[in-house]
């Protein structure tokens, strides 16, 4: 085991490796939710209960607005933390565990992905595990995000660098900072 990487974010996978199908419920379960979300044409906050339903934490599914065939974690969804006013555009992926590629065994490096508030995420981009969103970032088309993004930053390629910032640095200026919603669905 390498000695620069904590243990507890080590995970052996042995799924479906010739268990029954109800050992694995769990897994089936999610991927069907997922698929369902993903691939059905449904309204936004239909997308959004199937994800609650999937383990996948949020703040307030109100004010969420979550694109189509959207792709989150499908063996640990309940690792992924998305808060209020957020908009995740179509075909983001957003990744808890990633396989750890100097072990011969398959191996995972597992870690949360918190979402902060008012943050939008352009379509096609990538989250890997690990990254936090600050509040109010804004995150472009096809990036990928591969370490922790500031508040307010506004990031673009791959890997994503900053380019700017968002313009409000006070929370009393960021949309929906008074719980009030800045879209509809």
């Amino acid at each position: 085991m390498s000695d620069n990487v904590d243990p507890s974010f080590r995970y052996k996978v042995d799924l479906l490796k010739g268990m029954p199908i109800h050992k694995n419920l769990r897994l089936y379960i999610n991927k069907v939710l997922q698929f369902v979300a993903r691939k059905v044409l449904l309204p936004p906050n239909i997308r959004v209960a199937l994800q609650k339903l999937r383990g996948v934490q949020f703040q307030d599914t109100k004010d969420i607005f979550i694109g189509e065939d959207v792709f989150i974690d499908e063996v640990f969804p309940e690792l992924v933390t998305i808060g209020r006013n957020v908009i995740i555009a179509e075909g983001v992926m957003i990744f808890t565990h990633l396989y750890d590629p100097t072990f011969s065994e398959h191996t995972m490096k597992i870690k949360p992905i918190r979402i902060e508030d008012g943050v939008f995420i352009g379509a096609r981009s990538i989250l890997l595990n690990g990254v936090m969103l600050g509040r109010g970032c804004v995150i472009g088309a096809a990036s990928l995000v591969t370490r922790d993004v500031p508040p307010y930053a506004v990031m673009v390629g791959n890997p994503a660098r900053q380019v700017g910032t968002r313009g409000a640095s006070d929370a009393s200026q960021l949309p929906g900072s008074n719980d009030v919603c800045t879209f509809r669905l």
